[in-house]
């Protein structure tokens, strides 16, 4: 064979080869697309699968929160991390009444997510005010001037909330004369500068979510530790009798019902609702975020210091805090029949 016929058939061969090699290369981009693909669509559905979980997680217990870590969630040997956010976590992102969990799964340098919105029914009566008077038996005794009832939306921690201002303190229209008939001149003018307002106010629906509490309610106990909740576990709690709590941080519903008498001593915080239809006695530094209703029927009664039952003492703060509610409420939720409803899922 001659010279220019060997290089003829060696341009041939290398041809040949080169076109090979792209086939090959071809079919392993190919191979290699379709794993990934593959790994893409499997890391979508482990996704979806952790973010049903936690959509489940929720429907059980709405107190569910792996905040600021997320719960990790083993599917046929992958692993899923599962968030959960809320208003407090997310304020730019999410309203107070929703919550969005959120899954992510990485397998193979392939990424899959899976987010849903939750929005959780609003299980209170009607909030009026930092504090509401829902009916004209309620008496008021408040020794001294230290307290304050603050209708300006604020933060447990002390910022400005998002939500509309409310008033420092709103009484039905038969309770709304007779109220400051309890207090002296100055006390009178403290709350008129909190801003006392006038309303309409429905105590039979108030009656009717007490009732409701009532159904799934703990009896408080105050020999268990967290017995009142935190915000992180609010719980709804009714009294039996007296109850008492010192130094201490609760979270939730509180019910104080006729006949019972509820004495807070010392260093107390609440984070919540407070449903007063007894005794309130009131006899430290006492601090509430979310808001403080009073009810019944007419049988309601905050007694004459000399009865000693409901005195405001010490430093007294009732703040209207519209994220201390809405963590409570989408929290306790579950308890009820209206529940939470799936609005959105995307990934």
């Amino acid at each position: 064979m001659g010279r220019a016929a060997m290089l003829l058939c060696t341009g041939f061969a290398i041809i040949i080869g080169m076109m090979q090699f792209n086939i090959h290369r071809d079919q392993v981009n190919q191979i290699q697309a379709s794993v990934d693909y593959a790994n893409e669509s499997q890391a979508r559905n482990l996704a979806m699968s952790a973010m049903e979980f936690g959509i489940r997680e929720i429907h059980e217990d709405f107190g569910w929160r792996p905040q600021p870590q997320p719960w990790t969630i083993t599917i046929d040997d992958n692993t899923s991390d599962v968030f959960i956010d809320d208003s407090q976590t997310h304020p730019e992102e999410l309203e107070t009444h929703q919550v969005r969990v959120r899954a992510l799964c990485e397998l193979e340098d392939r990424f899959g997510n899976a987010h849903a919105i939750l929005e959780m029914d609003n299980i209170y009566p009607e909030i009026p005010g930092a504090t509401g008077f829902y009916t004209d038996g309620t008496k008021l005794n408040i020794n001294g001037n230290a307290f304050e009832f603050n209708g300006q939306d604020t933060n447990p921690d002390g910022t400005a909330g998002t939500k509309e201002d409310l008033p420092g303190i709103a009484a039905d229209t038969v309770a709304y004369d007779n109220l400051l008939d309890n207090l002296n001149a100055t006390q009178k003018e403290k709350i008129e500068e909190d801003g006392y307002e006038q309303q309409d106010l429905d105590n039979e629906d108030l009656q009717d979510h007490i009732d409701k509490y009532a159904e799934v309610a703990e009896t408080h106990d105050e020999s268990l530790a967290n017995s009142l909740g935190t915000p992180e576990d609010p719980k709804i709690v009714t009294l039996d009798g007296v109850g008492e709590a010192k130094d201490e941080t609760g979270a939730g519903i509180l019910i104080i019902p006729e006949g019972s008498t509820f004495i807070a001593k010392g260093d107390f915080t609440f984070h919540g609702l407070v449903i007063v239809q007894g005794k309130l006695d009131l006899r430290g530094n006492v601090t509430l975020f979310g808001s403080m209703l009073f009810g019944g029927e007419s049988e309601l009664e905050i007694p004459d210091e000399d009865d000693g039952d409901a005195t405001f003492s010490g430093s007294v703060s009732v703040n209207y805090s519209s994220s201390a509610l809405a963590n409570v409420n989408n929290k306790l939720a579950h308890h009820f029949s209206e529940g939470v409803v799936v609005a959105e899922i995307y990934d």
